[in-house]
């Protein structure tokens, strides 16, 4: 995981998300800080292909796919791993994730005619090209047209079977199990040569106290997760054929959609 920082916050309607990236406290019960839940284009010399005003406040009722990720638009509460997922009682994670690579090895840059993103995904980062921002050395390089902010990614479910007598850690397991069954979104750059997860605050203290103090924002050649997070990383497959049409990619889902947080909205 990196220190992104993205925030949801529920308003007492108890149906508007407000969502920030990122957000800081510089002292113990002090204010809130961020940046806008939004960008300007003309910070980026007006390109066709660069960061664009995305949605700001949200439903909670609704599709929940965007929201204050700098690097996509996506939502900054979607796809994080909450609070209890990855205890060893828990129950396998049923919802996609959020996924990071390095954007300087791995994202497509994009050209005149096809963009530096992909659904569902509204942007890219504003260092996405060198042009955009020279000084910033972090912009995109990779050569898979498919590999951008906006893919899902996914582990095969005949790849899979074969990987699990490979994966020898707990937090492992439910990581094959959900990029198996739900897949993983690109939802921003880790601007190091370093693959990550995002997972909510207090994930990281609720692992050290039931894993042995294992740190999730250390996770260092030589410890067994990080051997587990080699093996899923090298066999996540892009799921090329997702699209709003067909979420996930079509088909029959592997396990049943859950169903929706409430029927209608809490006043």
């Amino acid at each position: 995981m990196t220190s992104n920082n993205a925030a949801a916050l529920l308003l007492p309607d108890q149906e508007t998300l407000v969502q920030f990236q990122p957000l800081v406290r510089c002292t113990p019960g002090g204010p809130l800080f961020s940046l806008p839940s939004w960008r300007d284009d003309t910070m980026f010399n007006g390109t066709a292909w660069v960061p664009q005003p995305g949605p700001q406040n949200q439903s909670i009722l609704g599709n929940g796919i965007w929201g204050a990720h700098g690097g996509s638009r996506l939502s900054s509460i979607g796809g994080t791993i909450r609070l209890g997922e990855l205890l060893p009682s828990s129950p396998p994670i049923a919802h996609a994730i959020k996924l990071m690579l390095w954007g300087q090895d791995y994202y497509f840059p994009g050209n005149n005619t096809v963009p530096c993103y992909r659904w569902p995904a509204l942007n890219c980062d504003g260092s996405w090209n060198a042009s955009t921002d020279p000084t910033n050395g972090n912009y995109y390089n990779g050569t898979n047209i498919k590999l951008k902010p906006g893919a899902l990614l996914a582990i095969p479910s005949w790849d899979s079977a074969k990987l699990q007598k490979n994966i020898t850690t707990m937090i492992g397991q439910k990581l094959l199990d959900v990029l198996t069954h739900y897949g993983g979104y690109l939802d921003d750059n880790t601007a190091h040569d370093r693959g990550a997860f995002n997972v909510e605050g207090g994930v990281r203290k609720e692992v050290q106290s039931h894993y042995e103090g294992l740190d999730l924002s250390n996770i260092v050649p030589g410890q067994s997760l990080y051997q587990d997070l080699v093996v899923i990383y090298r066999n996540l497959q892009v799921v090329d054929n997702n699209s709003e049409d067909q979420i996930g990619g079509g088909g029959t889902p592997c396990r049943k959609p859950l169903p929706p947080i409430c029927p209608v909205a809490v006043r």
